[in-house]
C-alpha cells in the first residue's frame, strides 16, 4: 500500500519540479546556469539524505556534482559535442532523473530535516544568502562593471577558461592546465548565450563575477555549517551565532579580501573541497564507507583544483580505512564495487593526469607572483594553537576523532607545505608563491576548525569552569591576531568585502576603466592603449588585452602585460615587436602618432586616436 504524502513533501517536490523547470529554460534561452546547478544539488542532496545524515548528503551531492563536471569536461572533446549544450543536457537529464526518484521514494522514507537541523540550516546559510542577495542585487539594479572581479591572476584565468571551451573540453595536449576544476566551470558558466552577447568579454567577466561569488557563498555556508555542528543542539541561540560566526570566516578580508585582490580564482573551489573534507570526516565513525568514498573523490577533485592541498583529504581517507581495514575487506556485492571504484579512480586519475602535468609544469612550483602577506610564524602559531585545544578538548571532552582528524590535518598540510618549498630550493627566498599561497589556504581553514572547537567548548558543561573560560580567551587572542596579520586591501575597506563590492557596483563607481577594456577587447585586432586615461587605468586595461590574444601560458607577450609603462615610447615598440603582428596603439595623445614613427621603425604599428580626453 502506498504511504500518503505529507503536504510538506508534497510541495517540496513541486517546488523542485517548478525550479528544474525554470532553471532550465533560463540556461537554454542563454542565461545563466545558476539556477539548474542549484536545483540539481539540492535535489541530489534531498535524494541521498534517504540513506545518510544531511550533511553527508550534501557534501556528497556537492561531490558527485563536480565529479560529474571533471568527467563530462575530459569526455567532450573525444565525442566532440557541444560544451556548452553538453553541460546543460546533463544537467538536465540528472535532475529529472533525481526528481523522478524523489517522486517515486515513500512518503516515509523522504527525509524531513527536524528543528534542530532547520536551526542549523539557517544559521550557516543566513549570512551568506544576505551577502549573496546585496551582491546579486547590485548586479541586476545598479551599474556594474566588474573591475574588482578583474585583477591580476583573474586575466589568465578568463583565457584558460576560454581555451577549455574552444577546445570542447580539457585538452591537454592543446592547452596544459594542472589545474582546470575553476576554468571548466567557468567554461560550462559562460557559454550559454555567449554567442548572442553584445560585448564578448563584458559576458564572459560577468559570469565569472557571478560563479566566483556563488562559490565563495558556498565556501561560508559550509564553514557555517561545521562551526554550526560543534554546538549542542540544545544550545539552540549560541548554535546561531556559531553559524554566524562561521560563515564570516570565508566572507571576511582576510579570506575573499585577499582573493578578489589577487585574483585567486580557484581559492573557494578549493576552500570548499576542505570543508567538504572535515564534514565527510566527522561523518566517517557512523558512515565509514560513504565518508571514506568521498574523501577520496574529494582528493581527486583537489587535485584539479590546487594539486598540493589533495595531500588533506587523502590522509583523512587512509586513516578512516586502514583504522578500519576490516569492515572493508569483508564489503562484498554492489556497495563493495562502487567503494573500489571509488578508490581506484584516484591512482587513475594521478598516473593519467597528475604525474603527466608534474612532468610538463612541475618547475612552475618555483614561480614567483603577488601573495597575501602571510608569514611563517603566523602559519605555526595557528596550527600549535589548533593542535593544543584538539588536545585538550580530546582529553576533557573525549572527543578522540576530531583530535585524529586535526593531527592528521596539520601533519599533511606540513607535508605539502615542506614539498612546495623544497620545489624552491636554489631560489633566493624559500617563503614565496605557492608555499604562501598554501599557508594562507591551510590559515583559513584552520581558523574555522578553531572557530568550531572554541564555540564547541562554550556549549559544553566541561567547558564552562575557569579553566576552559582561559583556554577560548586564549585561543581567541591568538586567533584575532592571526587575522589582522593580513590588513584590509586597499579598496575593500570593509571586514566583509562583499559589502563594499555591492555598495560599488550599485553605484557604478567603478566602470570607467573596465567599460574601455570591454569596447576595445572584441574587435580582433591586437591593441594597446597609451595615454588614453590614468596610468593605473591604462596598465589596467594592457593587462587584459596583451593577454587575451596569448596562444598559451609561455606567450611571450604575457610578460610585457604585467611590466609594461604604456607612456615609455621604447616598451611600447618592445612589446608591438614581440606581438609579432600589425599592432594598433590607441590613444588620445595626438603627439603619440610622431613619437612611435620615430621610434618603432622595425614594428607594424598603426596609431588609433579616440576623443576621449587623455589623463592628465
Amino acid at each position: 500500500m502506498r504511504v500518503p504524502r505529507l503536504p510538506g513533501q508534497r510541495i517540496a517536490v513541486g517546488v523542485g519540479a517548478a525550479l528544474l523547470t525554470v532553471g532550465s529554460a533560463v540556461a537554454a534561452a542563454g542565461g545563466s546556469p545558476a539556477l539548474l546547478v542549484l536545483t540539481v544539488l539540492l535535489l541530489g542532496s534531498w535524494a541521498l539524505a534517504r540513506s545518510f545524515s544531511w550533511a553527508l548528503s550534501a557534501a556528497s551531492a556537492l561531490v558527485l556534482l563536480l565529479g560529474g563536471h571533471t568527467i563530462l569536461s575530459r569526455t567532450l572533446p573525444l565525442v566532440g559535442w557541444d560544451y556548452g549544450v553538453a553541460g546543460i543536457a546533463a544537467l538536465v537529464l540528472a535532475g529529472i532523473g533525481l526528481l523522478v526518484l524523489l517522486i517515486r521514494t515513500p512518503a516515509n522514507a523522504l527525509a524531513v530535516p527536524d528543528r534542530s537541523q532547520r536551526l542549523t540550516a539557517a544559521a550557516a546559510l543566513t549570512l551568506p544568502l544576505l551577502s549573496g542577495a546585496m551582491v546579486f542585487g547590485a548586479f541586476l539594479l545598479g551599474q556594474p562593471g566588474y573591475a574588482w572581479a578583474m585583477n591580476n591572476d583573474m586575466v589568465w584565468n578568463t583565457v584558460a577558461g576560454r581555451f577549455i571551451l574552444g577546445d570542447g573540453g580539457i585538452v591537454g595536449t592543446a592547452h596544459a592546465n594542472p589545474s582546470p576544476l575553476m576554468n571548466a566551470l567557468v567554461a560550462s558558466w559562460i557559454a550559454p548565450g555567449r554567442s548572442a552577447a553584445p560585448e564578448m568579454l563584458r559576458h564572459d567577466v560577468a559570469r565569472q563575477a557571478e560563479l566566483w561569488i556563488l562559490l565563495t557563498l558556498l565556501a561560508a555556508a559550509l564553514a557555517g555549517l561545521i562551526v554550526a555542528r560543534a554546538v549542542p543542539a540544545r544550545r539552540r541561540a549560541l548554535r546561531f551565532a556559531a553559524g554566524l560566526l562561521g560563515s564570516a570566516i570565508p566572507l571576511s578580508w582576510y579570506a575573499t579580501g585577499s582573493m578578489i585582490e589577487f585574483g585567486f580564482l580557484n581559492v573557494m573551489a578549493a576552500v570548499s573541497l576542505l570543508f567538504v573534507a572535515w564534514l565527510t570526516w566527522k561523518e566517517l565513525p557512523a558512515r565509514p564507507v560513504m565518508a571514506s568514498a568521498i574523501l577520496l573523490l574529494t582528493t581527486t577533485l583537489m587535485l584539479a583544483a590546487w594539486a598540493p592541498l589533495a595531500a588533506l583529504p587523502i590522509g583523512l581517507a587512509a586513516v578512516g580505512v586502514l583504522t578500519r581495514w576490516r569492515l572493508f575487506i569483508a564489503l562484498r556485492g554492489r556497495v563493495a564495487a562502487l567503494w573500489w571504484c571509488a578508490a581506484l579512480q584516484l591512482p587513475a586519475y594521478v598516473l593519467i593526469v597528475t604525474l603527466p602535468d608534474l612532468a610538463k609544469d612541475g618547475a612552475a612550483l618555483s614561480a614567483d607572483g603577488a601573495t597575501p602577506l602571510i608569514t611563517a610564524n603566523s602559519v605555526a602559531t595557528a596550527a600549535m594553537v589548533l593542535f593544543t585545544l584538539a588536545v585538550v578538548t580530546a582529553v576533557g571532552m573525549g572527543r578522540r576523532h576530531e583530535f585524529a582528524g586535526v593531527v592528521v590535518v596539520l601533519l599533511t598540510g606540513g607535508i605539502a607545505l615542506a614539498y612546495l618549498l623544497v620545489q624552491r630550493m636554489g631560489v633566493a627566498s624559500l617563503w614565496g608563491y605557492y608555499p604562501v599561497k598554501l599557508a594562507w589556504l591551510l590559515c583559513i581553514f584552520v581558523t574555522v576548525l578553531l572557530a568550531a572547537i572554541i564555540l564547541e567548548w562554550l556549549g559544553h558543561a566541561q567547558a564552562r569552569g575557569l579553566l576552559g573560560a582561559a583556554i577560548v580567551l586564549a585561543c581567541l587572542v591568538v586567533t584575532v591576531s592571526s587575522l589582522r596579520a593580513v590588513p584590509l586591501p586597499a579598496g575593500l575597506g570593509s571586514a566583509l568585502p562583499l559589502n563594499k563590492v555591492a555598495l560599488s557596483e550599485a553605484r557604478g563607481a567603478d566602470t570607467v576603466r573596465s567599460d574601455r577594456l570591454f569596447r576595445i577587447a572584441d574587435d580582433g585586432s591586437k591593441t594597446i592603449v597609451a595615454r588614453l586615461g590614468a596610468p593605473g587605468e591604462d596598465a589596467f586595461v594592457n593587462g587584459w588585452l596583451l593577454q587575451l590574444q596569448a596562444d598559451s601560458s609561455a606567450d611571450p607577450i604575457r610578460d610585457h602585460s604585467y611590466t609594461l609603462d604604456a607612456d615609455d615610447v621604447g616598451q611600447l615598440c618592445a612589446a608591438a615587436r614581440d606581438w609579432n603582428g600589425p599592432v594598433v596603439i590607441e590613444t588620445a595623445d595626438p603627439a603619440l602618432e610622431d613619437e612611435l614613427l620615430t621610434a618603432c621603425t622595425d614594428a607594424e604599428i598603426t596609431v588609433r586616436m579616440t576623443e576621449e580626453t587623455p589623463a592628465v
